[in-house]
């Protein structure tokens, strides 16, 4: 969790099944967007699930939120398919995975 002033800004939240991993949410206020908190967020979930001897990662993206692609692949996650309907009817999930 991100915190400033006393107020959350960004906040990580990953699911963990036995050395396999899911980035469930990654959220990040609008105004604190581009200033790298999500980053420090994602490094720092990362580094716990590595502790956790986590091997694979796999992170969920809205089709609608496509422009975090970039986000992901910094850390070297990498497009390995497609769930339809993932977040509803008529909302497909973009999957990426990252090996640890």
């Amino acid at each position: 969790m991100a915190v400033k002033g006393g107020k959350v800004i960004g906040y990580v939240q990953a699911g963990v099944c036995g050395s396999t991993a899911v980035v469930e949410d990654l959220a990040v206020g609008t105004e604190y967007q581009g200033k790298g908190v999500g980053e420090k967020l994602l490094r720092k979930e990362l580094e716990a699930l590595r502790r956790r001897n986590v091997r694979l990662v796999f992170a969920e993206v809205h089709y609608k939120c496509a422009s975090a692609i970039p986000f992901y692949y910094k850390f070297g996650f990498r497009i390995v398919g497609f769930q339809q309907d993932y977040f509803g009817f008529g909302h497909d999930a973009i999957i990426l995975k990252l090996e640890l």
